[in-house]
């Protein structure tokens, strides 16, 4: 009798031990899984953020880019003539957006799809077709063809050309800067002159 007690406190004192080393376990698990989320929550986090504020700047970004903008402009010959039917066409990298006609004012509207460059080329069958650059950013814009820019007649007349040089030589008498031209335009519409199409 006296070793049954003693077996009995053994065999006690061994389930506590395998219940406190389950517990023990148990513990430890719980303590490796934290650590583990603990560390998954911080490599997570910087990634959570961005994608916090990449979602509440882009949609303003988009809605900012989808603006619609205005171009209007005046088209001219290059001796101040107001010029009507003429195609005015938007390009952006080659792809065409927009195409007007000039109006018996010589007036045109282009809509661009949103800000960017662009290109503008204005033309007429029994014209040169000249192309201006152009930044858009947001707003209308105003974009005229005169002077510089005004178109240059395939075969222009001797009165043509006089007004051109005449443009050029008393710059101050222009009305507006925009009708000035250079030296380089007056030789283009000499050569057109000389060499009609």
């Amino acid at each position: 009798m006296v070793n049954q007690p003693q077996t009995n406190k053994t065999v006690k004192t061994d389930s506590t031990f395998l219940g406190s080393s389950k517990q023990n376990n148990k513990q430890k698990e719980e303590m490796h899984m934290r650590k583990f989320l603990k560390k998954r929550w911080l490599g997570i986090m910087p990634a959570l953020l961005v994608l916090l504020v990449v979602a509440l700047v882009l949609p303003g970004v988009c809605l900012a880019g989808s603006e619609e903008i205005t171009i209007t402009g005046v088209i001219h010959e290059v001796d101040r003539s107001i010029l009507e039917g003429a195609t005015v066409t938007l390009l952006q990298d080659e792809e065409q957006k927009d195409q007007a006609t000039s109006d018996s004012d010589g007036s045109y509207s282009l809509t661009a799809p949103m800000s960017g460059d662009y290109e503008v080329i204005a033309s007429e069958s029994d014209f040169q077709p000249e192309t201006q650059l152009l930044t858009v950013e947001g707003e209308s814009i105003a974009l005229d063809f005169c002077g510089q820019s005004g178109l240059v007649p395939n075969a222009p007349d001797v009165f043509c050309v006089m007004s051109v040089v005449g443009i050029w030589q008393f710059p101050e008498n222009q009305e507006l800067p925009c009708y000035r031209v250079n030296v380089f335009k007056v030789m283009e519409v000499v050569g057109a002159w000389q060499f009609p199409k």
